[in-house]
């Protein structure tokens, strides 16, 4: 893959300037997964391939050509991903404002989602400096509703309650027991998913 100002692909074109803020969270996630402070699969940010070079070309221009995975390699990444994982991107997707750009919503998206799956606070998973800049990530992106914060609980919390009361969202039963109900973060249904692939 060459420049991201030139490049296209069958995922679409990729946009010529890239916003340095999500550059920045999709680098963090990638480097998070190597060091093993976020699961593995969000490494790919739980994109296709393809995608995923799409995307790294689109945040990093100056990346150059890119030596992809073995098919083989990458679906070893893709099977761990967990169930819960696609209705989350495709709800945080659907709060994405009208405004926004179409591309870099959708890797961020994914990238907020993949967060979701860590044990610290979100905007710590998202390499992001505090949780005012969260805040400030999410209302550039996201509609006002999904941007601001309507609880004292965690943010990782807040999305996933949010994400189970809307039509898409299929949680695990983890999320129904009454133990998870009573946590502040996500580390529990972390362990529940380590622990049943387990098995």
């Amino acid at each position: 893959m060459k420049s991201a100002r030139a490049q296209t692909t069958d995922t679409g074109a990729v946009p010529a300037d890239s916003d340095p803020l999500v550059s920045h969270v999709v680098a963090a996630i990638r480097k998070h997964a190597e060091a093993g402070e976020l699961p593995l699969f969000t490494w790919t940010l739980g994109l296709p391939q393809p995608c995923l070079l799409a995307a790294i070309s689109g945040c990093f221009s100056e990346s150059g050509k890119l030596a992809p995975l073995s098919e083989a390699q990458y679906q070893v990444l893709l099977r761990r991903v967990p169930p819960a994982f696609s209705p989350l991107v495709e709800w945080i997707r659907s709060q994405l404002s009208p405004t926004a750009d179409t591309r870099q919503g959708e890797w961020l998206s994914h990238a907020v989602a993949a967060a979701c799956f860590g044990e610290r606070p979100l905007w710590v998973d998202l390499g992001l400096a505090d949780a005012d800049q969260l805040k400030a990530v999410l209302a550039r992106y996201f509609r006002p509703k999904f941007a601001s914060r309507s609880g004292e609980l965690g943010w990782k919390h807040e999305l996933l309650q949010r994400a189970k009361s809307g039509r898409t969202w299929r949680p695990p039963k983890a999320l129904d027991s009454p133990l998870f109900s009573r946590q502040q973060n996500f580390s529990k249904y972390v362990i529940f998913e380590r622990t049943r692939r387990m098995q």
